[in-house]
């Protein structure tokens, strides 16, 4: 039973590492996106200055106001495309809370209930009530991480400064919510494979001559 229960949690933690792989590129390009906006305001704070266009503003005196115009438009479509991320950085947490929704129902779905409420470990594996709650923290942690983004990204309005958009895309690319480490080792306590199975493939690719050949050649060719 705890060996079918292990297997169902290493899928759903194979699951939870496909969301976080998609929810790195999402950051990747959302932080790019923010960047974009804090060097718009920075360029519209010098565009409001007249005196910076010398003789080309007699020349052309719509010309600040166009190349003001244009800088706005360009912020439109920057914070559309991050809105798009924003998004997707709720359904991705979405997907978490599924995923550490089946997970606790692994556990609560036991009859008889578990011993000491599935906290009992066997050997090297991790108890069924660690697998469910390293569930959880995954989710709780990116869920507050999707939160703080919605309330960074609310900041960066019209009138916001250079300096408070500059401060904001810093907390914005920092994820202050998510320990990286942390979510590592909460990842690792399940491995993508079991123990038994790791054990079988390093028996399998032993000894001179066998079937698994040598480190440095197994799969070249």
């Amino acid at each position: 039973m705890a060996d079918a229960l292990l297997g169902k949690y290493r899928s759903l933690y194979a699951k939870a590492r496909v969301v976080l792989e998609r929810w790195s590129a999402a950051q990747t390009r959302a932080t790019n996106l923010v960047d974009s906006v804090a060097s718009i305001y920075e360029r519209l704070a010098h565009l409001s200055e007249t005196s910076r266009y010398g003789p080309l503003a007699d020349s052309f005196p719509d010309l600040p106001a166009r190349t003001r115009d244009a800088q706005y438009a360009a912020l439109d479509r920057v914070l559309a495309a991050l809105e798009d991320e924003l998004e997707l950085f709720d359904d991705l947490a979405n997907l978490l809370d599924k995923i550490q929704r089946d997970g606790s129902a692994l556990v609560r779905a036991l009859r008889p209930p578990p011993p000491f409420a599935g906290a009992l470990r066997r050997a090297h594996q991790p108890s069924l009530a660690e697998c469910a709650l390293g569930l959880e923290d995954v989710w709780r942690a990116y869920h507050d991480e999707a939160t703080l983004k919605r309330v960074v990204c609310d900041e960066l309005v019209v009138d916001a400064s250079v300096e408070d958009v500059k401060t904001m895309a810093k907390l914005f690319a920092a994820e202050a919510n998510v320990d990286k480490e942390f979510i590592r080792m909460t990842l690792d306590r399940v491995p993508a494979q079991s123990t038994s199975a790791m054990n079988e493939g390093r028996r399998g690719g032993g000894g001179r001559g066998g079937a698994g050949g040598s480190p440095r050649t197994r799969g070249v060719g």
